[in-house]
């Protein structure tokens, strides 16, 4: 299975000829595929099919699935007739019987505790005569769980879902069985709607008929629900949009040597014609790209070859209908049945989790056990830089988890099953994006792909991986940066610069020889450097989890803080840095105890601004966070905040016993709003979302209060100035337009100077 948004349409392909009568034989063995983050279990039988559907995180104490009966038949009284047929038999998951009817029908099922070995799923008759039978991974009784004691977080595969694709929904803490999820439209409109399956930690939802391209948002269905806008900007909310994919063929029925089409149409636009998402152009142009496959190359032949990846950009894009357009002849060859399958993937871009696309990159065995070892060793590395809160604890805990469980890839067979295993394994670690760019499984999907493509005879534009290339090169960048080797800095510039222009409709070969030409050395470069021993060959997130923030205060008046900041507590590692001119005075600050090995007693606050005492490890050799890392300062100096590739976020919780603290130098605090609470008066409590391609506002029927709480920004001055990560303001909510039903209350977090 490929791990991203999947259409797959097959055009049969029909001929009028004379040929000898043959008996078909049915199996009953069954098949497993896996798409849209859940295992399809379909079992054949002379009365028609039986499909299980499973959600492909096969983890927590009870799972729920969905079983179809799809009985053939010519009309009405051949289908009915099949299907009692199907009726009398039963589906027995692990040793659960689970009946089957006309209808899709819902189940739940609980795997014995603490069972070891693969999950039986059996097609058999009420006698216990078996008629097939499939193998699933085995069940992993512990459900991950990131924050537990924090606010809930639930969030979508993509920020592009394909009409026909399942949603696939993921959480922090745990879905409950039997839990219900409500789709809001643009225009306010909710559907409610159960999960096809489910587990503690996935759920996989079935858009409702008729929704068309646009934007939408999706929660789970509760009694008192925190509102938010369209961004998802709250955490029990997460948005998406729904674009149309459709494959077609004017004409499925050839002759040899006849000629016909194959259509891909990616739709955009609502049902007036609109974007359906002002920034769609931006997250599909030149980063989606959709597999395009001739599975029988001996019935028909594919213009342009029989597996191609073709990219979505503005050469194929149809201003007249508003789509991206492709469209590939096919000729016959001889009588027969022919398939054309099409899988989208979306990119770094539009993806919400670090090793999807790196997860597509790998065909073979042998290329996921090599990348999986090089993650093991990412994630133990990650794992130890992770504090011992309860937070640090949690992320171990699940890295464990998964580093237990990703299995080894045997056969050619096992390998969508065992991408999707890993998948639902990594997904709830929420490593930052950033670390596709810093991890060595990184580098080593990247490779993969490198030596791939170099080592096709007559390789084409189309077929390279140009998402897994970039996050290369950014790589080698990273360590050219870090070791001062201008050498490996000026190839990936000239890299990118053959990129850009490849991109720009110079698809020529030579071009792509250029390209492999510049890389293969450069990698070759990058291997010895990791090789050498006075050399890390991971690294910390911090450089890049920080760099946010960083860049986000050049502002009119603001400090530069690269050359400002002379300290920091990390809340999470609970460490104390600061330049060691500045350290009494920072102690001071924080009343420090000394309790002996560098650890201190400081007095705090938390994200409410309640004061805490912690105890630090306070360490005197602090000039900048970024010292010696070269990267980091070229990523501070060149790169726009809204560059999502690097995934930069400030790492803190928000109910941790401490905060974020940094402090600055040749500064000062200037206050907002003279220092003072500012309460403002009951008004309508308006959502802003996109309406028809534009932000528009609407009333929610409920009414706020908006109290900003005292607040300041460390600006240019002469003095010390310290800033803390804590609540800036609070939306209460209420039910009555006076104001005295509050229903709910929103945070919101910011840093601000003491």
């Amino acid at each position: 299975m490929k791990y991203q948004l999947k259409i797959r349409v097959f055009l049969i392909s029909t001929l009028i000829s004379f040929t000898a009568a043959s008996q078909v034989v049915k199996t009953l063995n069954g098949t497993v595929s896996y798409r849209s983050g859940m295992s399809e279990t379909n079992f054949s039988t002379p009365n028609g099919d039986v499909q299980v559907l499973l959600p492909q995180s096969l983890t927590g104490a009870v799972i729920s699935g969905t079983v179809v009966a799809k009985p053939t038949g010519k009309n009405v009284k051949e289908k009915n007739r099949n299907m009692k047929e199907l009726a009398k038999m039963m589906i027995v998951l692990g040793e659960e019987i689970i009946p089957i009817s006309g209808i899709p029908a819902g189940f739940q099922w609980k795997p014995i505790q603490n069972k070891t070995g693969r999950t039986a799923v059996e097609l058999k008759s009420p006698s216990g005569i078996k008629f097939g039978e499939v193998s699933l991974p085995p069940v992993i009784n512990t459900p991950a769980i990131i924050n537990p004691a924090g606010d809930i977080n639930l969030s979508v595969h993509s920020n592009i879902i394909m009409k026909g694709d399942a949603l696939s929904l993921y959480t922090n803490q745990q879905f409950t069985p039997g839990k219900k999820f409500v789709i809001t439209d643009s225009k306010g409109k909710d559907f409610t709607v159960k999960p096809i399956c489910q587990s503690a930690n996935q759920a996989v939802i079935t858009l409702p008929e008729g929704l068309g391209p646009g934007q939408y948002k999706v929660r789970m269905e509760e009694e008192e629900v925190p509102f938010n806008d369209i961004s998802g900007s709250m955490n029990n909310n997460a948005a998406f949009t729904l674009v149309d994919f459709i494959l077609a063929s004017p004409n499925t029925n050839l002759r040899p040597g006849e000629k016909s089409s194959v259509t891909i149409n990616v739709i955009v636009t609502d049902s007036k014609g609109e974007w359906v998402n002002p920034d769609i152009e931006k997250l599909i142009n030149g980063t989606m790209t959709i597999n395009l496959q001739n599975l029988n190359p001996n019935t028909v032949t594919m213009e342009g070859g029989n597996f191609q990846r073709l990219y979505l950009d503005q050469s194929n894009f149809n201003p007249a209908s508003v789509s991206y357009h492709i469209t590939k002849t096919i000729t016959g060859n001889m009588v027969g049945d022919f398939s054309v399958s099409a899988t989208l993937h979306d990119s770094y871009l539009t993806c919400n989790d670090a090793f999807r696309p790196q997860l597509n990159a790998l065909n073979t065995a042998m290329e996921f056990n090599n990348w999986v070892s090089e993650l093991k060793n990412d994630l133990t590395h990650f794992a130890n830089l992770q504090g011992s809160d309860n937070m640090g604890q949690a992320i171990k805990s699940n890295i464990r988890r998964a580093i237990d469980n990703i299995p080894e890839c045997s056969s050619p067979e096992q390998l969508d099953e065992i991408k999707a295993v890993t998948h639902s394994l990594l997904k709830p670690l929420d490593i930052p994006i950033g670390a596709a760019d810093s991890w060595l499984s990184s580098f080593k999907s990247f490779e993969t792909i490198l030596q791939g493509q170099s080592m096709s005879p007559n390789v084409n534009s189309n077929i390279m991986d140009w998402d897994i290339i970039r996050n290369g090169m950014n790589f080698i960048e990273r360590i050219g940066y870090r070791t001062n080797d201008e050498k490996i800095i000026r190839d990936i510039q000239e890299s990118r610069q053959l990129v850009n222009t490849i991109h720009n409709n110079d698809k020529q070969p030579g071009r792509l020889q250029q390209l492999f030409e510049i890389l293969q050395p450069a990698v070759q470069r990058t291997k010895q450097k990791l090789t050498d021993a006075s050399h890390d060959k991971t690294w910390s997130l911090s450089d890049l989890l920080f760099s946010t923030y960083c860049i986000n205060k050049k502002q009119n008046g603001g400090i530069d803080p690269y050359q400002s900041m002379i300290g920091y507590m990390d809340p999470d590692k609970k460490v104390l840095r600061v330049n060691p001119e500045y350290q009494e005075r920072i102690l001071n600050s924080l009343k420090g105890v000394p309790l002996g090995n560098n650890i201190y007693s400081i007095t705090a606050s938390n994200t409410s601004g309640k004061p805490v005492t912690i105890q630090v490890q306070f360490e005197p050799d602090f000039k900048s966070p970024y010292e010696g890392d070269y990267w980091a300062e070229y990523l501070i100096k060149n790169r726009k905040s809204q560059d999502s590739i690097f995934g930069k976020v400030i790492s803190s919780t928000k109910d941790s016993t401490g905060t974020w603290y940094i402090f600055y130098k040749d500064a000062k605090c200037t206050s907002h709003n003279e220092g003072k609470i500012v309460e403002y008066a009951c008004k309508p409590f308006i959502q802003s979302e996109y309406v028809d391609g534009e932000r528009k506002e609407r009333e929610t029927g409920y009414y706020e209060k908006y109290v900003s709480q005292p607040s300041g920004t460390c600006l240019k001055g002469n003095d010390f100035c310290t800033e803390v990560y804590s609540i800036s303001g609070i939306s209460y909510i209420y039910m009555d337009p006076k104001c005295t039903r509050l229903k709910t209350t929103i945070n919101y977090y910011n840093f601000s100077c003491l």
